[in-house]
């Protein structure tokens, strides 16, 4: 109980103090922004916590959103897509099921791999992500679907089901907000894409500055001279079909908070659209919710009794990550609950850095994460250490009397005490920095008022 109590007053002053993130249940962040989409996934990117969820893992026709896997295998098969010129056939064109005519201008022309892949990305090109899919697969586009499938699959992605390679609005071509996560996330970060994301439009090298041949994004949250424009996004996917309706994968940074809005089944009206629901609900998180530390991996957090032949001891366990959690502004401490999964002894040897249980935190009744508690050090795996750790427990057997303080002095591995003090300053676990609150309402000239 002891034990238990002590850890219990060690986070909750730490909570009480510093900053941090996790993937948390929807629920635990209400919020009253109204939107129009069917399926909302709402995703803090600096910690992987799922800020909003509304029937994200409930699958629809995946339309355009395919084109995200056929990108991730144009990158992974193709070293240089820039090296790779294909003809944009005619007659190629024609025998696809349906054309959206996104290569009409270049009919006749030679384009690389990457020209194709901008095009694909900005314009929801069907057409390229056919000629790309045919190109990768030496002709063999089915081939190529089932090895988007393959791929979708092994990169976690649970319901998801790809026919082709470019749009498609049959209800066998389907995904889910939570797959396209998987997917986005797996190729946003790629130099190309990065390269291609950087600008609204696009031009093929090999026409230079002639904007007759520009390309421009058919995303409007992300074109400066569109009323849905929204000036904090670095990058993003949409796709609109009659049936499907519209999808979005789009990332937002504001002060170095980042997060992913996915969304499906979107309405396409002046003020009920995807982008609307974007803005509202990525202003809505940056406004209300921040990132809190809540557990310090510099302090024991538990002590563990640990089983060796010539008897027991304790040794003090710790948080093996800064478990930097995403919350609320208004959370409510009181809801926190932490619940140790510790044996209740251990058994030698342990070896730094290696699980030994979990300590399972949740708020509200809701489970939040769970954090694996390790040793700071191996133990019963050296003789030194062993000898230290039996003379200290012999001379606490022969001299009961004797003061801790002296019993400790006599191991080599002397004890840390759990900790009592709130920590001063959160210690990221990411490449980068945890982020700050937000303190004002991010906006942009010429938006829609919603």
């Amino acid at each position: 109980m002891k034990k238990k109590l002590n850890f219990m007053i060690s986070l909750l002053l730490i909570l009480a103090l510093s900053v941090s993130v996790f993937i948390t249940p929807a629920s635990s962040y209400d919020n009253d922004e109204v939107t129009s989409s069917y399926a909302i996934l709402l995703i803090n990117l600096n910690t992987d916590t799922v800020a909003y969820s509304q029937m994200a893992d409930k699958y629809w026709i995946a339309s355009g959103m395919s084109e995200l896997m056929t990108y991730i295998l144009l990158t992974e098969k193709v070293k240089d897509p820039s090296s790779v010129s294909v003809k944009v056939d005619e007659a190629f064109i024609d025998d696809l099921p349906a054309s959206d005519d996104c290569l009409k201008q270049f009919v006749g022309e030679t384009l690389t791999l990457k020209d194709l892949a901008a095009i694909m990305m900005l314009t929801s090109g069907s057409d390229a992500a056919y000629l790309i899919a045919d190109t990768v697969s030496n002709g063999d586009i089915p081939a190529f679907v089932k090895e988007m499938n393959t791929r979708a699959a092994e990169l976690g992605c649970k319901l998801t089901s790809f026919l082709s390679p470019g749009s498609n609005s049959t209800r066998r071509h389907y995904t889910t907000c939570e797959d396209i996560a998987v997917m986005y996330r797996h190729l946003m970060h790629d130099p190309l894409y990065e390269e291609i994301m950087s600008s609204p439009t696009y031009i093929p090298s090999k026409y230079g500055d002639d904007e007759t041949y520009a390309v421009t994004t058919v995303n409007s949250i992300m074109n400066p001279v569109s009323p849905y424009y929204f000036r904090y996004v670095t990058g993003g996917k949409y796709s609109f079909d009659k049936i499907a309706g519209a999808s979005l994968a789009v990332t937002t940074s504001y002060k170095e908070m980042e997060y992913l809005f996915v969304a499906l089944r979107g309405k396409n009206k002046s003020e009920e659209n995807v982008f609307a629901d974007a803005r509202r609900m990525t202003t809505w998180a940056y406004l209300n919710l921040s990132d809190r530390k809540v557990i310090d991996t510099d302090k024991s957090v538990y002590t563990a009794t640990v089983n060796a032949d010539w008897g027991a001891y304790d040794i003090p366990l710790y948080a093996d990550d800064s478990a930097i959690k995403t919350l609320p502004n208004d959370y409510d401490l009181g809801k926190f609950k932490v619940k140790m999964e510790i044996p209740e002894a251990l058994t030698l040897p342990l070896f730094k850095g290696e699980s030994v249980g979990d300590a399972v935190i949740s708020y509200d009744k809701e489970v939040l994460d769970k954090v694996s508690i390790v040793p700071d050090h191996d133990e019963g795996v050296s003789m030194l250490n062993d000898l230290g750790r039996f003379c200290g427990y012999a001379l606490a057997k022969t001299f009961p009397d004797t003061p801790a303080d002296a019993v400790k002095e006599a191991a080599t591995e002397p004890q840390t005490q759990t900790a009592t003090e709130p920590a001063t300053a959160a210690k990221t676990i990411k490449k980068k920095p945890a982020a700050t609150t937000a303190t004002q309402t991010p906006t942009a000239a010429g938006e829609v008022e919603e």
